[in-house]
């Protein structure tokens, strides 16, 4: 899990959903990838 979303841009995110099509892709899955990025602090 990443604690810094700061450190990041979009286009890191964007790959990160991109493996996860390609995974699912290989698994017979629908080929639909996805990433949350929640930045707001939880309390």
């Amino acid at each position: 899990m990443i604690k810094n979303f700061h450190e990041y841009d979009h286009h890191f995110f964007m790959r990160e959903a991109v493996k996860e099509a390609e995974e699912a892709g290989k698994r017979d899955d629908r080929p639909i990838g996805a990433v949350i990025v929640h930045m707001a602090p939880l309390y």
